[in-house]
């Protein structure tokens, strides 16, 4: 979508349904990424991936909410007859919109083949990782010369845990102490 940032995620979950098959394909999203404004769910049964199927679904969802704020789409309502499909057992491979205005991405990015030209981002030099030591041609490890630790610094007591009622309803006060009560009339007469 042009001019919003937009975050999302896909998901795909293979389930059997009634003896059969299945595929529940999901894709949710907000946007202004920075400051989300509108959060979009979306869950497809029988969509084969959450990026063909369920990701274009949500997308116009977002496209026109954003749009509507903007006072550039006027929402029409009308009413249509139930869907029907020959074969609802058939996996949806793709939904597209004639007139949508997203980005083409690269689709389901989870099962994604590698070979259509991904930038892969690689770590710099020097990033060899020291969890094994390499052997020299004896077979013998060198030993790593020892870093002394940082000392710990002590730190402010934690807070108390509040449990889930605590942080739904806010933390109890404590009663006050009750007032003492008064002095007997023998402890008065006694002090004569």
């Amino acid at each position: 979508m042009s001019g919003v940032q937009v975050a999302g995620k896909t998901g795909t979950a293979q389930a059997k349904y009634k003896g059969r098959e299945d595929t529940i394909s999901w894709f949710i999203c907000w946007a202004p990424f920075d400051n989300p404004k509108y959060t979009v769910a979306v869950m497809a049964q029988g969509g084969e991936h959450g990026g063909t199927v369920a990701c274009p679904i949500a997308a116009r969802i977002m496209e026109r909410s954003l749009a509507m704020d903007e006072g550039e789409f006027d929402a029409q309502v009308a009413w249509l007859p139930p869907a029907h499909k020959a074969n609802p057992f058939q996996m949806i491979k793709e939904v597209s919109f004639r007139d949508s205005g997203i980005n083409e991405g690269s689709g389901d990015e989870e099962n994604a083949d590698t070979s259509q030209g991904a930038d892969v981002q690689m770590a710099g030099a020097g990033g060899d990782p020291d969890v094994e030591p390499e052997a020299d041609s004896r077979g013998k490890v060198a030993r790593r010369a020892a870093v002394p630790a940082a000392r710990a610094m002590p730190v402010a007591a934690p807070q108390p845990q509040r449990n889930f009622f605590q942080r739904l309803f806010g933390m109890k006060r404590p009663p006050a102490p009750p007032p003492p009560p008064p002095p007997s009339r023998k402890q008065r007469n006694t002090t004569r």
